[in-house]
């Protein structure tokens, strides 16, 4: 039941209104470089699917992202994931950046998930951004790191 629509109210009906319960637009980066193992990029999928799942975003522009952008899917709301990974060298977001600048239509937010082992643009975007960083396997890398610009929020397993 979402906020009624007062149009019914004096009538004594409790009707929703028409107000649409989306987001809008979002972009998903997803590590995809030798850092971020099998585990990991599970982990990545999972959250893709949550975040599709209980946002219910209009639709999801799907980077898988390296050195540079090694593929990209986009999705409708109500389309299956379908899911793959590619690439596995090291770890540049300043073409995705890049990309996402020069769109014609901007997401309304992006969401990275990443071990953050990466170069960043000098910039931040316009576009709110939201890291999320998975559990490192490796012991030489560092825990609870923190990106140089946007929200980072580090995960557990």
């Amino acid at each position: 039941w979402r906020t009624p629509n007062a149009r019914y109210q004096a009538h004594g009906l409790y009707l929703p209104s028409l107000r649409e319960n989306t987001l809008g637009r979002i972009a998903i980066l997803c590590d995809t470089s030798g850092s971020m193992d099998e585990t990991s990029l599970g982990f990545a999928r999972g959250i893709v699917e949550s975040v599709i799942e209980e946002c219910k975003p209009a639709s999801v522009d799907l980077y898988y992202v390296d050195a540079a952008v090694c593929g990209h899917d986009h999705f409708e709301q109500g389309e299956p994931l379908d899911w793959r990974p590619s690439a596995g060298g090291g770890t540049d977001f300043t073409t995705f950046f890049a990309e996402i600048e020069k769109s014609d239509e901007q997401p309304i937010c992006i969401i990275g998930i990443s071990d953050l082992q990466a170069t960043f643009p000098a910039s931040e975007p316009e576009v709110p951004v939201l890291w999320l960083v998975t559990p490192n396997p490796y012991a030489w890398a560092p825990s609870n790191v923190q990106a140089p610009w946007g929200e980072t929020v580090n995960l557990e397993v």
